[in-house]
């Protein structure tokens, strides 16, 4: 009996040493995440789990697929149902279809740290002053590098509290969550992609792999307005490879004229699973002159025309007016510079008489007439 009236306030006291809200105030213990029923409700509370309209949420998690070895940045925000909180703490695990611990957690925020090798959480959990909520970013999550059938439906377990701070562990409330997630695994981890314009106008693309799983080929598509793209040819994938892959392209034939011409890399693996990488862009300018009808082509006496011209490159244009007997009637030149550019021919040069006239333009060996109607 003597023994057992001992025990009992030995044990208490390790249970309130264990609990103490500032035990784990500097990091929370392992296994506390929500797996196998066990949070951090165990020893913060005296409020039911997920109550006051409260919660924990985790932003920057891949939907739907996953590249192998990618880093995704994430955040995890705990919130609380009235501005009366101080202290936020959290913790957060990933486990695959066997209860494995999948891919893993990295930071650079001071205040997280890594929890045995398999979860992330609070160090030195955050002090504010009374709020509703608090966000912990400078974090990120790594996909497998090799996963299998049992990493494409993951769980991500996290908790979080919201303490009030009074230094011990009654008080506070806890949050938990469950994201169940089933994926595809992306065939490519593209590690850059670049375009650049050779002396011939032609478009050399180029792109880098940093590791690839069950990769079939890289479709190339080309675009004139970065929305509406066309598959204009194909390159074959290593397959699988741990090491960087280098792959090139030529577009012999691009579109002309001073224009943006968009590219982009659809990725597609062995299953048919397929994703777009980022967009790239090239300017182009086109090697000849070009001119546009003027505009208007029938004006009054008083009224001004223009020429549309475009050019590759800085040209010195000479422009010429005639009448309908042959007479010149104007003349004078332009610095045209390279792109488009839009010339005014003047009232002054056509104002004598109604009439039709002749507007030339010449650089080099472009030359082009168009018919002025004066009324």
């Amino acid at each position: 009996m003597f023994k057992r009236k001992i025990l009992f306030p030995v044990c208490a006291f390790i249970l309130f040493i264990f609990c103490s809200s500032t035990q784990f105030s500097s990091a929370p213990p392992s296994g506390y995440t929500g797996v196998n029923g066990y949070s951090c409700a165990s020893c913060h509370g005296g409020f039911p789990t997920n109550s006051a309209g409260g919660g924990v949420t985790i932003t920057g998690l891949p939907t739907g697929s996953y590249i192998p070895g990618q880093s995704y940045p994430i955040s995890v925000t705990i919130s609380h149902g009235a501005s009366n909180r101080a202290r936020w703490g959290f913790a957060l695990t990933a486990k695959n279809a066997l209860g494995q611990a999948a891919g893993t957690f990295t930071r650079t925020n001071p205040n997280t740290t890594i929890i045995g090798t398999t979860e992330i959480g609070h160090n030195s959990a955050v002090v504010t002053s009374l709020s509703s909520s608090y966000t912990y970013t400078g974090m990120s999550w790594t996909a497998p590098l090799n996963p299998t059938a049992n990493d494409l439906n993951l769980k991500f377990y996290s908790v979080g509290v919201a303490a009030n701070s009074n230094g011990s562990s009654s008080g506070d409330y806890v949050y938990t969550s469950l994201i169940n997630s089933s994926f595809t695994v992306l065939p490519v981890l593209l590690s850059s992609f670049s375009a650049s314009v050779e002396k011939n106008s032609s478009v050399i693309l180029k792109w880098q792999t940093a590791n690839e799983q069950n990769s079939d080929f890289f479709q190339i598509e080309r675009s004139q307005d970065g929305q509406t793209f066309k598959s204009i040819d194909r390159v074959a994938a290593a397959g699988n490879s741990a090491l960087p892959r280098n792959y090139s392209f030529t577009d012999k034939n691009p579109v002309g004229g001073p224009s943006k011409i968009v590219y982009r890399l659809k990725q597609v693996d062995k299953d048919q699973n397929y994703f777009y990488s980022e967009i790239v862009s090239v300017k182009l300018s086109s090697s000849k002159i070009s001119m546009g009808t003027l505009a208007p082509n029938v004006v009054r006496k008083s009224e001004s025309t223009f020429v549309s011209l475009s050019v590759p490159r800085t040209t010195l244009v000479y422009i010429s007016v005639t009448d309908g007997t042959g007479k010149k009637v104007y003349s004078t030149s332009y610095n045209a510079q390279e792109g488009n550019n839009k010339i005014s021919i003047p009232a002054s040069a056509y104002n004598k008489a109604v009439g039709s006239y002749f507007i030339s333009v010449q650089a080099g060996d472009f030359r082009q007439t168009e018919r002025l109607i004066v009324q």
